[in-house]
């Protein structure tokens, strides 16, 4: 089923939403059931009885929110069956950041995706649709502007953890199928309505978790053209209701920023950004072998085809070292144990922040770097054998100067 409805009527009704909006402290235990009313959460995030999609239901309808704690709400909602069946009724949600509007100052939003910034969240929640149609999904705005007002976004991010009924997204692109993101995997459709949606719909429901969002930004960026200097600004959960009775729970819910990393060193080496890394002795790429996406897939050299398994994200973590990320996998570069032996291999793994997942960079000669594990500061990433064959197997050797142990970060 296909989201059929624009959504510019939101436009006009979030407008009128802002004259609601209240500047009070945390309201809990409270409940409200007029359309587009607002009960404060906690300090920084707020519920909006969001209806924007009520003008196609049949009439009958009815919406409440309740706060339950400063990390509980719920929606209560009958969405009659009609005439637009294929149309989302309404989008209650808990919101950080901008909606048309600001209605908390202080929440660490607007960020530039440039300043590669952690926007942790987690929920829990149970659903019931009663036979109908719905999604519980994010919805996450970016701008142009550094702080928007009323100005439409450039883009929207929706992230589908529950699809029931046969609901699905705004699609009108090929989708694509089962990207591994945030360790799970999702389809992304892609459609416009104004402005783009992006749709990252999980293969399988999922009724709690942990999302990163800079994990989706960083897929965009990488992969789908986005511009680095957008904004985002708003980061929304709740769920779209195309008909329906019943009731969202959310036991928690939590969304903040993350501080910017740490810069003792001053400014970095090399940037934050996406690369391929080639070997100066082989002139081939670091590849995940055979794309892998599991804790210990083997690292290897191989030449370059554009591939993720090839693509890697560098993190600044503060002087010159750097978490190293596969843009397939969403896993870090390591050596496999915090051994300082010879010949210890190096895979991909879940980032912890160990010492053997950590990279200091440091210039050799002619724009190529040797690529040092923190876990052992006298060695350095090698291509086994200074063999020049795809294939070669990825190690740590002490550092000698060799070309198999200087790599270039390129554009990919």
């Amino acid at each position: 089923m296909e989201f059929l409805l624009s959504r510019w009527t939101r436009v006009v009704r979030a407008v009128l939403c802002l004259a609601l909006l209240g500047m009070g402290g945390v309201t809990q235990a409270a409940t409200c059931n007029t359309a587009f009313c607002t009960l404060d959460l906690n300090s920084t995030i707020w519920v909006n009885n969001n209806t924007w999609g009520s003008d196609s239901s049949p009439a009958g309808w009815s919406e409440s929110i309740t706060t339950n704690s400063s990390t509980a709400w719920r929606t209560d909602f009958n969405w009659p069956s009609g005439a637009n069946n294929n149309s989302v009724k309404t989008y209650p949600a808990a919101i950080l950041g901008w909606h048309w509007g600001w209605h908390f100052q202080n929440t660490g939003l607007p960020v530039q995706l440039s300043a590669n910034r952690d926007i942790n969240t987690s929920f829990a929640y149970t659903v019931n649709f009663g036979g109908g149609v719905g999604n519980v999904a994010y919805d996450i705005w970016l701008h142009t502007q550094s702080n928007p007002l009323y100005e439409n976004p450039s883009d929207e991010i929706m992230i589908w953890v529950n699809s029931t009924g046969g609901a699905g997204p705004i699609s009108q692109q090929t989708v694509i199928s089962n990207l591994n993101i945030a360790g799970s995997t999702w389809n992304l459709h892609r459609g416009n309505i104004g402005w783009n949606v992006w749709s990252f719909v999980r293969t399988s429901n999922s009724g709690s978790g942990s999302i990163n969002i800079k994990a989706f930004t960083d897929y965009l960026r990488s992969n789908q053209g986005m511009a680095a200097s957008k904004y985002l600004t708003s980061v929304q959960f709740g769920t779209e209701v195309f008909r329906g009775t019943g009731n969202l729970n959310v036991t928690n819910y939590t969304a903040s920023v993350g501080s910017v990393a740490p810069n003792p060193g001053g400014s970095q080496i090399v940037p934050n950004g996406t690369y391929r890394v080639v070997a100066r002795h082989s002139g081939k790429a670091l590849d995940v072998n055979a794309h892998g996406t599991a804790d210990g897939s083997n690292v290897i050299q191989w030449a370059y085809g554009g591939g993720n398994n090839q693509r890697w994200t560098l993190t600044h973590l503060g002087s010159n070292v750097y978490r190293i990320t596969g843009v397939e996998s969403g896993k870090a570069l390591e050596v496999a144990s915090t051994s300082t032996a010879n010949g210890t291999n190096v895979d991909i793994r879940t980032y912890t922040g160990a010492s053997n997942q950590r990279w200091t960079i440091s210039a050799t000669s002619g724009g190529y770097f040797r690529l040092t594990p923190v876990s052992s500061s006298g060695s350095a990433l090698d291509v086994a054998g200074v063999s020049t064959a795809d294939g070669a197997n990825v190690h740590q050797w002490s550092w000698t100067g060799t070309n198999n142990q200087q790599w270039i970060f390129q554009a990919p």
